[in-house]
């Protein structure tokens, strides 16, 4: 229900709503970690902890950027979506101001009707990390906030990002399951979520 209602009040731009969102939900979270802590303590982590949490941050920064190169990144923001729509609204604000044939370019953007499945237009991601994990960005991010977690401000970030990221996941695993039905299902249940523990996906 809570899915629904926050479509129906975005529309076409929910995707793009809903990332802005997490941004900035995000974002608060690194704020408040920078101000809210003026005088935090470091804690004793033993020195030989120090190189591998190091190392899980930097190979966090590296899934990120492997998992977004794996999306049509224009499409997972939003951006597509919404390109789309600003085009089209300005091309008929312009043929109906007389202007018709400048606003051919808007009508060359691709719009497809509305009887055409989501699942149709942005399949299914399995292969490459995906075969191995069904959220490697969250698994990417909570791998950054806990390697970098060497005072209490810090681990207090990576405590509310991490229960920030398996609650919103809660909820996008219920619209993954509302686009691919049974496909979904299926890759849910031979890959985990966050931790490459079980089988994998396969690609094709």
């Amino acid at each position: 229900k809570a899915i629904r209602s926050f479509d129906a009040a975005f529309g076409k731009f929910a995707r793009i709503a809903y990332n802005l969102i997490a941004a900035v939900h995000l974002g608060a979270i690194l704020f408040f970690e920078w101000r809210g802590f003026p005088g935090k303590v470091a804690f004793d982590v033993p020195l030989w902890l120090h190189a591998p949490m190091v190392a899980v941050q930097v190979a966090g920064w590296v899934l990120l950027f492997v998992a977004l190169v794996q999306y049509d990144l224009g499409r997972f923001g939003g951006l597509t979506q919404a390109r789309v729509i600003v085009h089209r609204r300005g091309s008929r604000r312009m043929r109906g101001a007389g202007y018709g044939p400048m606003a051919g370019a808007a009508r060359e953007l691709p719009e497809p009707p509305p009887d055409i499945p989501q699942a149709r237009l942005e399949p299914l991601v399995t292969h490459g990390i995906h075969r191995y994990v069904r959220h490697p960005l969250y698994s990417a991010m909570m791998m950054v906030f806990w390697g970098r977690a060497f005072d209490e401000a810090a681990l207090m970030t990576a405590a509310w990002g991490t229960l920030y990221l398996v609650i919103g996941t809660h909820f996008e695993e219920r619209k993954l399951l509302q686009i691919y039905g049974a496909d979904y299902a299926r890759y849910s249940t031979a890959v985990p979520r966050f931790l490459p523990l079980r089988g994998r996906a396969r690609s094709g």
